[in-house]
């Protein structure tokens, strides 16, 4: 290949495989957690091999929420929305399509309002606007 077309295949990204998945290590956790093996090699190749750890992604507790003050950045967002609130500026919410994300923007779009703010709510279309 020469010319433009070997600049191309030079050019193409290359794929990063994942790591093939410890079988042995999904097949112990599913028999401690009597789980589907399946389910076990999902966990397993996302980093979670331990019954113990398996055990808290699939059942979180409310204890074991992080506090809201460990966000990045939660201050100046909560003086920003002040301002923006005492200012008089628009403030749009941006959910999402699915059950959770409308009912999150529509929580915090009345939050706002309530508080003074100037809101609009979107929720994107997942077929019209595609996935954000």
């Amino acid at each position: 290949m020469t010319g433009a077309s070997s600049r191309l295949v030079a050019a193409s990204p290359r794929w990063s495989l994942p790591e093939p998945i410890d079988e042995a290590r999904a097949g112990r956790l599913a028999e401690l957690l009597s789980l589907p093996p399946t389910l076990c090699r999902v966990l397993v190749a996302r980093g979670i091999g331990d019954a113990d750890a398996a055990r808290h992604h699939l059942r979180p507790l409310l204890e074991h929420l992080r506090p809201p003050e460990a966000l990045v950045d939660l201050d100046e967002a909560a003086d920003r929305l002040r301002r923006a609130i005492e200012g008089g500026e628009r403030i749009l919410v941006h959910g999402d399509y699915d059950v959770d994300g409308v009912s999150a923007a529509a929580l915090l779009t009345r939050w706002l309002r309530r508080l003074g703010g100037r809101v609009d709510a979107f929720a994107p279309h997942r077929l019209r606007d595609g996935y954000d």
